[in-house]
């Protein structure tokens, strides 16, 4: 997943970064929803590398929001809603 968000967003800023990442992060779970699945649980991770790409994974959405200048607070909480978002299943 982190290498598939982080190609879609090379180039892209603000809206046009945000929207291809939300586009990629739900083709993922489409695609793999198994894996998907684990993704989504970080605290049963008992792996320091894995809880590591999860890290990744939220600083790629962290990095795009930068250009907003939301506070580190707003960052966060903006990107715990988009993913609650993204999660919702289809159908």
């Amino acid at each position: 997943m982190y290498d598939k968000l982080l190609v879609t967003s090379i180039g892209l800023e603000k809206k046009e970064a945000l929207w291809a990442i939300a586009q990629e992060y739900r083709n993922f779970a489409k695609q793999w929803p198994g894996q998907y699945q684990l993704v989504q649980k970080v605290k049963l991770w008992k792996s320091d590398e894995t809880k590591e790409l999860s890290e990744q994974i939220i600083g790629i959405f962290s990095k795009t929001l930068q250009k907003y200048a939301l506070t580190e607070d707003e960052a966060i909480h903006f990107i715990r809603t988009l993913r609650s978002y993204l999660h919702v299943r289809d159908g």
